[in-house]
């Protein structure tokens, strides 16, 4: 497995993101899964994204892409079935909506043989929020 960081392609992502990408060579294909995060601290509403990339062996026929998965410290956010226009899979995240904490954002992507794939970053959330919210109500039966 080869991991490092990447320059954004121009056009691909904005500019003020960071591509970490993850390539692991199979002996029937290779696969690089790249994780797109804004640099610096999240706060508000960001915009996460990932691509994947699978090349055959020589001779061989590389399977596609089932799904990619965004997770934050262990706690899954959301699943894309379909890239956009230009490859890419994206997601929309509220982080005012987590505690402020540091922890390991992931991509996974899952091909239709059923292999997976990560890639994987830190990122901080810093909104003010220190303390899990609780809705007051209660409910009784």
């Amino acid at each position: 497995m080869i991991s490092g960081l990447v320059a954004p392609v121009l056009g691909a992502s904005p500019a003020s993101a960071a591509t970490v990408c993850t390539t692991t060579p199979t002996i029937d294909y290779t696969v690089q899964v790249c994780a797109e995060v804004p640099d610096g601290v999240l706060s508000g509403t960001v915009t996460l994204g990932a691509t994947v990339s699978v090349w055959p062996a020589a001779g061989k026929v590389a399977p596609g892409v089932k799904r990619l998965s965004f997770y934050f410290a262990g706690r899954y956010l959301l699943t894309d079935n379909e890239p956009d226009g230009s490859g890419r899979y994206t997601m929309t995240w509220r982080t005012d909506r987590q505690l402020d904490t540091t922890g390991t954002l992931r991509v996974r992507a899952k091909l239709v043989d059923d292999d997976m794939y990560d890639a994987k970053t830190t990122a901080t959330i810093a909104n003010g929020v220190t303390t899990p919210f609780t809705s007051g109500r209660s409910f009784s039966v």
